[in-house]
């Protein structure tokens, strides 16, 4: 049998070591893949609130005149207030087809990881 070969008994030490290796880099590849994925899904709904704060506190300098009554400024910044809310909702809506998005990846990923 195998133990009468010492060579051919390190031989199958040494490749299924070598297959775990290849296994274990596989799987780190997949998961650093997921969380590339997943930090440009969020990259993404970031910027939609980024652009969405910041066209909200544009509307609502611009709606000034040079010198505003306490008056106008509250509702300046009731507007901006409401305007924000908008872009955090609008982010929101933006949540389930990134984790739709997220979960055919690591399907994807699972699948190429298994051959």
């Amino acid at each position: 049998g195998q133990t009468d070969n010492p060579q051919a008994a390190k031989d199958a030490a040494n490749a299924s070591r070598q297959q775990v290796e290849q296994c274990m880099a596989k799987c780190n590849a997949a998961v650093e893949a997921f969380r590339h994925a997943q930090q440009q899904e969020v990259a993404q709904i970031q910027t939609v609130v980024q652009r969405g704060i910041a066209q909200c506190t544009d509307t609502a300098r611009q709606s000034l005149p040079a010198s505003p009554s306490e008056r106008q400024v509250n509702r300046a910044q009731q507007n901006a207030e409401a305007c924000a809310k908008k872009s955090f909702a609008t982010a929101e809506a933006l949540v389930p087809k990134a984790e739709q998005r997220l979960r055919e990846h690591a399907k994807k990923l699972m699948q190429a990881t298994s051959r």
